[in-house]
This record gives C-alpha cells, structure tokens and sequence, in this order.
C-alpha cells in the first residue's frame, strides 16, 4: 500500500464530502433568498448531477485505455526481456 496515494484519496474524499455538504445543504436556501423559484434549483441540481455523470464517465473511459495500454506492455515488465516485441 503506497501512504502518499492514501492520505491524497482520503483528503479528495474529505474535500468532497465537506463541498457536497455545503451546496446540498445551503444553496436551496440562498437560491430563495434571492428569489429563485423551486424548479430552477432543482433544474441547477439536475444540471450537476449530469456533469457528475460526464466526468464520471470520462474517468472510466481513462481508467479502460489505461488498463488496456498496461495489460499490453505489462508480460514483457520483470521478465528481463528487452526484446523489441515482449
């Protein structure tokens, strides 16, 4: 287990969370007080919960390319074959 790459997910989870907290939390509330009307603050969490969507699949399109490039190289890594080809 690598600590630096723990103590990095565990900060982005706190980050998260805490920024998750305050807009589901307080935005409804600022949004009336300037005078938003209801449907406009649902479409607002509708409208971030489809960026959400996009970026989590941008994430998985990644993590597959990446799996895809290191299970093509990967065979040849620890073997000591330094031939062109694996």
């Amino acid at each position: 287990a690598r600590p630096d790459l723990l103590l990095v997910s565990f900060g982005n989870l706190l980050v998260g969370l805490t920024f998750a907290g305050a807009v589901t939390t307080f935005f409804p509330l600022y949004g009336r007080a300037v005078g938003l009307s209801e449907a406009t603050i649902g479409a607002l969490f509708a409208a971030r919960a489809a960026g959400l969507v996009c970026s989590a699949a941008g994430v998985i399109a990644l993590g597959r390319a990446a799996t895809t490039v290191r299970g093509a190289v990967e065979p040849s890594i620890g073997r000591g074959d330094t031939s062109e080809g694996g």
